[in-house]
């Protein structure tokens, strides 16, 4: 079993470096959704390993919208595929899943919680349940992943490059070898 938060960070503004006043008014930003997916710790073989907690491994996957910016339930059921199958791939003992996340418009929709289960079924992985906190109820694990990612980019930008576009935003994010059991896509 895994237990997946998913998130959508406010949207990202564009970072550059030096960064000029007519840069920085109107900038529009950039859709950036985050998922952390923990599970009990399991021996994989050697090829597979990566570093976790004691009993408990922790895997972030980041996804940057490289066309439609909307944070809208197409845009969540198309990222929470992508995330099944790359879990299926890398995770195969996990048939059974549940999902948190916060109570934001995108998150409430019936034909989203229809297209999940379809999603997850059609790769053998069973939805055990779906739990929706309070919108900005509190900060929590994907929201510190975002923290520490905006430094990843800060630093990426202090070495006078730019996180102006999608691409640049994930070039920052697997820059000085990514932040450890971290996925980027675009």
């Amino acid at each position: 079993q895994a237990l997946i938060l998913i998130n959508y960070k406010m949207k990202f503004k564009p970072f550059y470096y030096p960064e000029k006043s007519n840069q920085f008014y109107c900038k529009k930003g950039m859709s950036w959704h985050g998922s952390a997916v923990m599970m009990k710790h399991v021996e994989l073989p050697d090829d597979n390993k990566f570093c976790g907690l004691e009993d408990l491994d922790i895997q972030y996957y980041d996804h940057i919208a490289l066309g439609d910016t909307t944070q809208d339930t197409g845009a969540v059921l198309s990222i929470f595929e992508a995330l099944l199958w790359r879990l299926k791939a890398r995770f195969p003992h996990i048939t059974e899943i549940y999902i948190t996340s916060d109570n934001a418009t995108c998150y409430q929709n019936g034909s989203l919680l229809f297209g999940m289960h379809l999603a997850a079924k059609s790769i053998r992985i069973n939805i055990k349940g779906i739990v929706h906190t309070e919108t900005q109820d509190s900060k929590g694990l994907i929201d510190a992943h975002f923290a520490i990612l905006m430094r990843q980019v800060w630093e990426f930008v202090n070495f006078e490059n730019n996180a102006s576009t999608k691409e640049g935003l994930v070039a920052a994010l697997r820059s000085h070898g990514c932040v450890a059991n971290t996925v980027v896509e675009l």
